[in-house]
């Protein structure tokens, strides 16, 4: 890997208060080479880092799964700190890392992926930030399709809903 260095030519110009302010050129003036601002990657948290951590904690949820356990099946293992961070969206998962979580979750990896165009779809994930959220989600689905699912489905709504009639017969 090639690491550039920018030459500074104006060392004498000083710095204020020595902390990387930058000087003429957009380059810093700490001293004889220093790499541009722009060639610094920031550690910041984009929207989409969030929405595959959602996804991540989502599948590894739903398969009752611990972030120590997860970490320990990924190759390097990584400790359950790193798992909350990627799940969190603070720190970025590198592609291997997402394709090894796909792979132990047993789903395609584009199922951690948020939508290319920022559809809607993506808002479903909000809500599965609360654990309780989760478990309603899990003891929903083991529930067999049929009236009773669907009882408290319309139960579930009925009691969310802003209109109190509505609860008068439940």
């Amino acid at each position: 890997m090639a690491v550039k260095f920018w030459v500074d030519f104006d060392a004498s110009m000083p710095y204020q208060n020595g902390h990387n302010d930058q000087g003429p050129g957009g380059h810093n003036n700490k001293g004889k080479y220093a790499m541009p601002k722009s060639e610094i990657s920031p550690k910041g948290v984009s929207k989409e880092d969030a929405q595959i951590g959602a996804r991540i904690r989502l599948e590894r949820m739903n398969r009752g799964m611990s972030q120590t356990e997860l970490g320990k099946r990924l190759r390097p293992p990584v400790t359950f700190q790193q798992v909350q961070k990627y799940e969190k969206g603070v720190n970025r998962l590198t592609a291997v890392r997402a394709q090894q979580m796909a792979r132990i979750f047993e789903i395609p990896l584009d199922t951690l992926m948020p939508p290319l165009d920022g559809s809607a779809a993506v808002n479903a994930f909000d809500y599965l930030q609360e654990i309780d959220a989760v478990r309603l989600l899990q003891a929903y689905r083991r529930l067999e399709r049929g009236p009773l699912r669907d009882a408290v489905r319309r139960l579930v709504e009925l009691i969310t809903s802003k209109d109190e009639r509505a609860l008068e017969g439940v």
